[in-house]
Formats: C-alpha cells, structure tokens, sequence
C-alpha cells in the first residue's frame, strides 16, 4: 500500500530538518546520533547499523535492535548483504532473507533487509542496514526515503571531514605563525601591519606583536632605512604579484640597524593590492660574514697587487671602512726582536701622529703586552691610567677599538680605528669583525714587507755580488758558468767568456783535488773552509780557501760558491811563524841569558843606586819573558788543539803549592768545594785556574779564595771566588780586553784575554760578578761536557 501524501511531505519535512541538523554537527558522533533520531521517524524497522568505511573494513558506528554487532565486516568477504551493497556501491533490496545465501543473521526473526550504500561522489562512505521481521517489509518510498537520507549523510560526513580538515589546517597555520623563527607578516600597501607573529617583533626588537602592532603606523618611515626601498618593494609588487629575495635595512627599536630578506605576496582584488602577506629574515649576521669574506678576499688580492706596502695599507684601509666607520685608522707594525713599535699608516681628522717611541705607554702597546683585543671609552681609560697600564699620549677619542696582529702565536702589530665624538661607535660586532680579518691582514702585511725586503736584497746582493772582493760564482751541476763576478775574473785572469769555455778541472793546481771537493760537496750538500791551490792565467799560483754550497731554484741545482784569495795571508802566515819562532827561541833566549847575568850580577856587592838598576833590569827582563810566554800560548790556540779529560783538583793543588809564599805573605787561605773532579780541557786550561787565582791572591786584597765545581745539564762549572774589594761594573766590561789592565797591575795585559780565549777554544764562556756574599769577585768558566 502506497503511504498518503501527509506521510510524504512529513518525511520531506524531517529530511530537511535532518538536512540542516547535519549541516551543523560537528562530529561523526553528532551526525550518527542526529541521523539515528531522524531515522526512526521516518521510517519503520527492527533493525537498524550505520556502518562506516575504515580501510578494507566496515565497522558498525550506530545500531538499533541487534543485541550483538559483531566484528567488523571485510569488504573482501564472499557472504553479507552489506558487503554485496558496499562492493557494489548500489542499494540491495532482499525481500526475503531466507531465499538468499549470501545473508548472514545479526538477529533472529529477521524476514527482509535493505542496504543502502553512503557515497559522496565515487567515494564510499559507510552503508545504510535496516531489517524487518516481515517479508517484503519495506516500500520503494521507504527504499527512496533512505537514499535520500544516505545522500543527505555523505554530505554531512564529508561537511564534518572538511571543517576537521579546515580546523587542523587553521591550527596549523596557527601553530606555524606563532612558533615559526622567520618573521611573519599581514599589511596593508600603505604601511599598516595587520597581523605580526612574535618573531617579526623579536626582529624588530619588541616585546611582543601586540607591542609592535600598537607603535608602527608606517613601515615606509618607521622600519625601512631607506623609504624608497619601501616604494620599490610595493612597486615589484604590483607589477608581478610577488617579491623574492628583497634584501634591505631595517631600524630595529632600540635605533640600531639590521639587514633583512623579505619575500612577500600581494592579495589583489578588483586589480588593486588589499593586503601584503609576507616573510622577513634577519640576515645581519650572514651579511656581516659576507662583508668579512669579501674583505678577506680584497685584503689578499691588496697583498698581491700592492706596489709598496704604503699602498697596501691604504687598501686595507679603504676595506675596513666598508665594514665600519673607520675615518680614523691605523695600523703600528711590532718588531720584536727591537722591540720597536712604529706607525707605517695613520689617518686621523685630528692629524696629531703619536710619537713614535711613546707608543709602547698607551693604547697600542697595551696591546701588544697583553696579546688580545681591546675596547676603551673615555671611562674606560681613566680606569685604566688610574691602575698604571697606560699613558695618555695623544688627543682622546670617545671610543677607541684595537686588535693584535698575529703570525701564528707572534704578535707582529696592531690594528685600530677610533671615534672622538660617539662613544657608542664599536661594540663587540666590530671587535668580532676586527679580529675575524686581523689574521688576513698580518699575513698580507708580512707578504708584502717580506716582498720588499727580498727585492731590497735582491739589490743588496747585486751589489755585493759585483762590488764583493771575494771571487763568486753559480755553475750547474755539470759545472758549467752560470754567472761569476768581476772579482773571480781578477782573481784568476780569465773573461767569463773565457771561464765560460774551459773545464773548471783545470783550474786546479792539481786536477783530484776537483774531483774530491765535487765528492764532499755532493756528500754533504756543502763544502765549507776548503783550501785548494789553483793555477792563475799567467801561470802562477794561488791558494784559495773555498765555501760552496748545492742550492735549488725553480727545480733546478746549481751550486753556488765563494773563493776567498788567501796567498798573502799564507805567506804572511810563514813569516809570522818565523818571527814567532825567533821570538820564542831566540829571543828568548837572549833574555834567559840577560836574566842569569843579571842574577850574577846582583850577588856582587853593588851600590844602591846600581843594585837598583839592576834590579829594574831583571823585571823588564821577566816581564818581557811572561809576554813571549803568552804569546806562544796565543799562537797554540790557533792551532787545533784536542781536549782531555784532565784533573782540575790536581791542577788547583799544584797552583796553591806554587802560590804559596805569597798566600802566607798575605795571609790568605785557599779553600776547596771540588764536586766534580774531572773535566775535558785542552792542554792550556790550567793557565785558566793559575791567572785567575793569581790575580785573586795578588789584587783582591781579601783573606780568602774559593775554588768550587759542580755539574749542570750541559755544562761543568768552575768557580773561583775571593772576599776582597771586588771589581767595579767600568773594569768588569773591559776586564777581558786584549791589552787591558787595572792601574795598580804592571803585567802585559794579555793574562785575562788569554783566559777568555782558551776557555772560548773549548765552546766554553767565563764571567765576572760580584760575589754570592756580595763582597769580593766571582769568575764563572761553563765547560760542555
């Protein structure tokens, strides 16, 4: 029986009520409670599941009149008319259930089932199950209502799914607004912000958006540094819709500035720009690093191309100032080994150039003494002078700001800019800056005074090569003439053409001695003090002390040599050994001779007068003696003499023994501390002990002497100390010159420089000071083990 009109407009009615009801709901609960009502109003049933779609799987979500819902239903599953509606995504109308195979119970008493599938465009949503407990139970309205009410549902559930969407999507954004590090932004084209998420303020440097929304009513005049870059922003706007990459600079609150990148988009409506929607980067510190980059770059480019180093610090100069206001600037160069400071580049409004041997007392030698950076307000520096680290040497700046300029740990000079009006001019970006650079511009000014310093020995050494008296010369190593000097053409008659042509073999007095000179030179890698005997031009022969050394240059060897013409000096040398040779032995002679007769003679009874005379004579004659006694010494240091291992205890007992009579005479004593006995010496290290000690006995005018040894790491010491008068600083300077001696002596001068000369033979070093008790002289002789 077909139900009257009033049934249909009612059902109608609730369709519609269920239509706005589901529109409102805000949940799948909501829409499956909402539908649930409105379905038992409609319609007639005993059962009733709203199954909805989960992966390969419908689950039931809202039932009415089954007792147990069972597990969800496969949608692969071969049984269920359900599954048959939900595969088919069409509706199932079974009249009688027990005619069909495929029906699987869910409650007894079941006659007749309708599934109805829920299908939002070719999506499954869920399927529409009602049963009855008759068959045939349900009309073709009762089968259209529910199709109805199932298209009705796919929307509602689809109207959920997208406010869900639209919610998460909202909360996103939201979450990515308030959290996001890159300032975010919503304004109007004529400079209003409407909408700022915290990081833009902290960019901007407010405390929060509300801060900066409530005191920017124009990013045109209050943020950009330059407002037509705000006008080009919005022109690049208008013309393409969108700006990337804008980079500019931006007023932060507190006054300073920032770079920033901006990218931005413009909603347009009618064709004009409602609103600005857009991102903004704090990029300072990557502009910064790309400021320093480029200025290490120019910095090491100024190191090559530099004409003089004038011109590379004037570079420097130029690039500094891009980094920060450096109108005054300059650079001190530390030379440490002079300890020396000077000014190579100073630029300053004022012009006043410190001296130069003040600059250690102030800012620059703080500096350097302390190996860091510096930054100094006018506070800053009274504090400073108040603890006597520095001096005012020139006009005071506001702010002052230098840095060290290192060579590895070496501090090589000083680098620093200055204001005299804003004491807020540097902060620690420029001293970051600064220091970041600073290691460039050591290396770059060592280059280039290194640069000047080669070419300057570059015409050091032409000079000397054609001015030097000594011959010099370059061959390769099959002994060809590279290059000689005009002294080495002299020297052996020949024109460097003529040199050029020969075989250097024949040269040689004798032709070996090349071959072994080439065999130690190649060997070694240098020849040094080598004396050979060469052939001149015209036949005569020369003796030369050689020096020659294999050196590399541009991949190849060569070697370089120097011949020293010692011919005149040889000859010398035999006549100097014939005088020595008469003095010694001739002479001397003579002199025992006078010295015996002279002794004769005073045993005679003379007068006064003549015994006086006589006895003058025997004190030339023996003064005379000790001369030619210590030149023989000198002319035996000359000579190669070995070392030994000789007993210094024996040695000092001897001389105390010898000494004796003139210990007593004055009343003295000699007192021993030998901790080590036995030293490697040459064979005239006794006179070493037996000088000092004399003069200690005869001039000290004390009443005790010290003679002490003991072991260092590298070296034996000996000491000889007295308790006397000591020696004043004038005499301790001269006191080991050759001829030198103290008024009250009448020796030859040659004792103490004789001392010096043989410890000397030994790699050995000998000094005077005063006394560990401050009375009296102490002489310290170090000896290499």
């Amino acid at each position: 029986m077909l139900p009257s009109f009033s049934i249909m407009r009612e059902r109608l009615v609730d369709l519609y009520n269920l239509s706005s009801s589901l529109t409102l709901a805000g949940s799948v609960e909501d829409i499956c409670s909402i539908f649930s009502s409105a379905l038992q109003k409609v319609l007639n049933f005993d059962i009733f599941a709203l199954l909805l779609k989960e992966g390969n799987e419908l689950r039931i979500v809202e039932t009415l009149g089954i007792y147990e819902p069972g597990i969800p239903l496969r949608l692969d599953g071969e049984k269920g008319i359900v599954i048959k509606c939900a595969r088919e995504k069409k509706t199932v109308y079974v009249p009688d259930v027990s005619r069909e195979e495929a029906y699987i119970e869910a409650a007894s008493g079941i006659k007749s089932e309708v599934s109805v599938p829920v299908v939002y465009g070719n999506d499954l949503i869920g399927v529409i199950d009602v049963e009855k407990k008759e068959v045939d139970g349900f009309s073709s309205d009762d089968i259209e209502i529910l199709e109805l009410f199932a298209s009705v549902l796919a929307a509602a559930f689809k109207n959920v799914e997208l406010k869900n969407r639209l919610k998460e999507a909202e909360e996103r954004y939201r979450e990515i607004f308030e959290n996001a590090v890159m300032g975010i932004y919503k304004s109007t084209p004529d400079g209003k912000h409407l909408q700022v998420n915290p990081a833009l303020a902290k960019i901007y440097g407010y405390d929060s958006p509300e801060s900066l929304l409530a005191s920017v009513e124009d990013i045109g005049k209050q943020i950009y540094v330059n407002p037509e870059m705000r006008k080009e922003f919005l022109r690049l706007l208008e013309r393409d819709g969108e700006v990337r990459e804008f980079i500019s600079k931006v007023y932060r609150r507190d006054g300073s500035i920032i770079w920033i990148e901006e990218n931005a988009r413009a909603v347009k409506k009618d064709g004009k720009i409602v609103h600005i929607v857009g991102t903004v980067e704090d990029i300072t510190y990557r502009k910064k690093m790309d400021s320093i980059r480029d200025a290490m770059y120019h910095i090491a480019e100024a190191s090559y191309s530099a004409k003089s180093l004038e011109d590379l610090l004037r570079s420097i100069h130029e690039t500094v100032k891009e980094l920060m206001p450096a109108e005054n600037f300059f650079i001190a160069i530390y030379e440490e080994d002079k300890g020396k400071l000077s000014l190579p580049y100073f630029a300053d409004e004022h012009g006043e150039k410190p001296e130069e041997k003040k600059l250690m007392r102030g800012l620059t030698g703080y500096v350097i003494r302390n190996g860091k950076s510096v930054l100094v307000t006018p506070k800053v520096f009274e504090e400073m002078e108040r603890r006597g680290e520095v001096e005012r040497i020139s006009t005071p700046s506001a702010c002052w700001l230098g840095v060290p300029l290192r060579m590895g740990k070496k501090i090589v000079g000083v680098m620093a800019v200055q204001d005299y009006k804003n004491e807020r001019a540097y902060g620690n970006e420029e001293r970051e800056m600064l220091k970041l650079i600073s290691a460039q511009v050591a290396s770059a000014i060592r280059r280039i005074m290194a640069e000047e310093a080669l070419k300057n020995s570059e015409r050091n050494y032409r000079s000397i090569f054609e001015n030097s008296p000594e011959g010099i010369y370059r061959v390769d190593m099959e002994g060809r003439i590279i290059e000689v000097n005009p002294a080495l053409e002299k020297l052996f008659g020949y024109t460097r053409e003529e040199l050029e042509r020969m075989e250097l073999r024949h040269l040689y007095r004798n032709p070996r001695e090349r071959e072994i000179f080439l065999e130690k030179l190649k060997k070694n890698g240098y020849v040094r003090n080598q004396e050979i005997e060469y052939v001149r031009n015209d036949g005569k022969t020369l003796t030369g002390v050689e020096y020659a050394a294999i050196v590399e240059e541009d991949g190849e060897r060569y070697i370089d040599g120097i011949i020293h013409d010692v011919t005149e000096l040889k000859e010398a040398e035999k006549e100097a050994d014939f005088y020595n040779a008469l003095l010694r032995h001739d002479v001397a002679n003579k002199l025992q001779l006078i010295v015996g007769y002279l002794e004769l003679l005073m045993d005679e009874e003379l007068g006064g007068e003549a015994k006086e005379l006589a006895g003058n004579a025997m004190k030339s004659c023996r003064s005379a003696l000790e001369i030619i006694d210590n030149v023989r010494k000198l002319f035996i240091l000359k000579k190669e003499s070995s070392r030994e291992e000789r007993d210094i205890e024996e040695m000092v007992d001897s001389l105390v023994k010898e000494y004796n009579a003139e210990i007593d005479a004055r009343g003295m004593e000699v007192e021993k501390e030998i901790k080590v006995r036995k030293m490697k010496t040459n064979e005239l290290f006794k006179e070493v002990i037996s000088n000092i000690l004399w003069n200690a006995i005869v001039h000290s005018g004390g009443s005790r002497i010290v003679v002490k040894t003991r072991e260092e790491e590298n070296h034996i010491l000996l000491i000889i100390e007295d308790d006397g008068k000591g020696i004043d600083d004038d005499k301790r300077r001269k006191i080991f010159d050759m001829g030198y001696k103290g008024k009250e002596s009448r020796g030859s001068g040659l004792g103490l420089y004789l001392v010096k000369k043989i410890v000397e033979d030994m790699n050995g070093s000998i000094v005077v000071r005063d006394a560990e008790n401050g009375r009296g002289a102490r002489f310290e002789i170090r000896i290499p083990k």
